[in-house]
């Protein structure tokens, strides 16, 4: 047992001597494939990912190059990179949702009611939904755009979204500062849509309301446009 132990051992301390001579192999013009080929040799797959990524990198940008570096310079350097990309993407997101929740904050919209039109059409209905419109801003309104997302006040889930156009070739709006307007708004939807259906069947009481502007165009012909968020991206 402790023969093993101690083989086992020497094998370890051999493994990270191996791994350490390879990281202080030099990039040159002409060894690149020599050394790619100790690191595949001798390094753990995390440390391969990373020197492949700077590898690759570099290959890509000008901004970067593996030349004179050390296969562990080459891996701290793109181990770095990730994680200052990472942060990056992250600001940026909280700065698009930032820039949408000033777009909220210039008009509100909150919901008022609802009412169903049956129609003659096979497997269509029109849905009715009046909202109230708040302009928070200094300046008078022309045109919104934008999503409003209903969501169930008991568990949180997401009825139906709908997508909103006030202004221009439908319901007119000119919405002065510190004032509010309601517009009844109507959307065709099929009898069978399962997001219909629950939304039709839900008291307005029991309904939330998320409101995700997307364009604002003010009387002076000023617009604000929010940025397209991501939303696969991590916000940890």
């Amino acid at each position: 047992m402790h023969k093993a132990i101690a083989i086992l051992g020497t094998l370890v301390i051999l493994a990270g001597c191996a791994s350490n001579g390879v990281k202080n192999e030099v990039i040159t013009q002409t060894n690149v494939n020599q050394i790619s080929n100790d690191v595949d040799s001798n390094l753990w797959e995390n440390d391969k990912r990373l020197f492949y990524g700077g590898k690759f990198r570099a290959s890509v940008t000008k901004d970067y190059s593996i030349i004179g570096k050390t296969v562990g310079q080459i891996i701290n350097d793109e181990d770095q990179w990730e994680k200052d990309k990472h942060q990056a993407d992250i600001d940026s997101k909280h700065a698009k949702y930032k820039a949408i929740s000033d777009m909220a904050n210039v008009i509100s919209v909150a919901p008022v009611s609802k009412r169903v039109a049956y129609t003659k059409q096979v497997k269509k209905d029109i849905l009715y939904v009046t909202l109230q419109f708040t302009n928070k801003g200094t300046k008078p309104v022309k045109y919104i755009r934008g999503t409003i997302i209903f969501i169930s006040s008991y568990n949180g889930d997401k009825i139906i979204p709908l997508q909103l156009q006030v202004g221009a070739t439908n319901a007119k709006i000119s919405l002065s500062p510190g004032y509010k307007v309601q517009n009844e708004l109507a959307w065709v939807y099929d009898k069978n849509d399962p997001e219909y259906v629950n939304f039709k069947n839900v008291d307005m009481q029991q309904i939330q309301m998320e409101w995700i502007p997307k364009i604002l165009v003010f009387t002076d012909n000023t617009i604000m446009t929010a940025p397209e968020i991501d939303s696969t991206l991590e916000t940890q």
